[in-house]
């Protein structure tokens, strides 16, 4: 999910109260959940989100729309904190790589040129709330990123450096889409 902050806090919403899904395959699964408005210390929230899962992407897009905030947190669970953070603002990623289990892990949040603003490293004695925030701009009341995993045992990426390749790669193609032209 994700939050938003407000005076050095964090507030959010778990549950969604509808769901429509829009196609299902082969090549993309796609569906909208909506939220229950909600409070973000005063701010009214309205939140729905159109999600896509792309077949061979190691990311899915996420397009917030959403009114009562000029910027999102989205967020990289750290688990049990015993990964690496890796950050490109400039290039519009954040990545966490961890050992779970006899495995490792990367995940990682890209999001469209200039709207990846700044990240907050928070860490908190509260289970399962320490993250990696990613602060995205919202214009015209929508934030849009993309956000996924790549496990070493079940993907191509073998070490960190091998996923933040893979988000600094991807960043690229979000930034400057195929463009294809018909002639007459």
């Amino acid at each position: 999910g994700i939050a938003v902050k407000v005076d050095d806090k964090y507030y959010f919403f778990l549950f969604f109260t509808t769901w429509k899904t829009i196609t299902t395959g082969p090549i993309r699964t796609s569906f909208i959940l909506t939220y229950a408005d909600w409070d973000a210390k005063g701010n009214k929230i309205t939140e729905s989100k159109l999600i896509s899962l792309d077949y061979g992407s190691y990311l899915s897009r996420f397009e917030i729309n959403i009114t009562g905030t000029k910027s999102i947190a989205a967020g990289l669970t750290l688990h049990d904190k015993k990964g690496t953070i890796g950050t490109n603002i400039k290039e519009g990623w954040l990545s966490h790589w961890e050992p779970i289990d006899d495995s490792e892990i990367g995940t990682g949040i890209v999001a469209p040129k200039n709207t990846l603003t700044s990240f907050d490293n928070h860490i908190t004695e509260d289970k399962d709330l320490s993250n990696l925030y990613g602060n995205i701009e919202v214009k015209n009341n929508k934030a849009i990123y993309y956000v996924g995993f790549g496990w070493k045992k079940g993907s191509p990426f073998q070490n960190q450096k091998q996923w933040e390749t893979y988000l600094s790669s991807f960043a690229k193609k979000i930034n400057n889409p195929l463009v294809v032209k018909v002639k007459k």
